[in-house]
């Protein structure tokens, strides 16, 4: 998914690609298994058109590959990082 969810036109079959693989999670409800969750995680892919970066204008967006998504379950919070 080298595109992270910019282009438009492949959202529907990537999420259909993820929908498909999802009920293989060995833990069906992360929520309720924050210490599985919390971490700090690479960010592959998105549907977020905010963490794209999509409105802005071309040199402020996050390069490809290179967000990272720091997840405190128990806390429900989350906070990306462009690096």
């Amino acid at each position: 998914v080298a595109d992270m969810g910019r282009i438009a036109e492949f959202r529907p079959s990537v999420l259909e690609a993820i929908e498909q693989i999802e009920p293989l999670n060995p833990t069906p409800k992360p929520l309720e298994a924050p210490d599985l969750l919390t971490g700090c995680w690479r960010l592959i892919y998105t549907t977020s058109d905010s963490i794209l970066g999509t409105t802005r204008p071309r040199p402020f967006r996050p390069r490809y590959k290179r967000i990272l998504q720091s997840i405190d379950a128990r806390q429900l919070a989350a906070k990306n990082e462009e690096w």
